[in-house]
């Protein structure tokens, strides 16, 4: 898990680095996002359950 600390509606130069690092890689400052094992990244709440639910071992 990584603390974003910031608000994702400012522009992205005022955006906390972690927070430009999840922009770069879901295409939105918005989180949660989760990125797996493998790379994939995963945004918002409802798919990041869906794909743990799918996932689970």
């Amino acid at each position: 898990m990584v603390k974003t600390h910031s608000y994702g509606a400012l522009p992205m130069a005022l955006q906390t680095p972690s927070r430009k690092h999840v922009n770069e890689e879901t295409g939105s400052p918005w989180v949660p996002a989760l990125e797996t094992d493998d790379g994939e990244w995963i945004s918002g709440s409802k798919e990041i359950a869906e794909w743990a639910s799918d996932h689970a071992g």
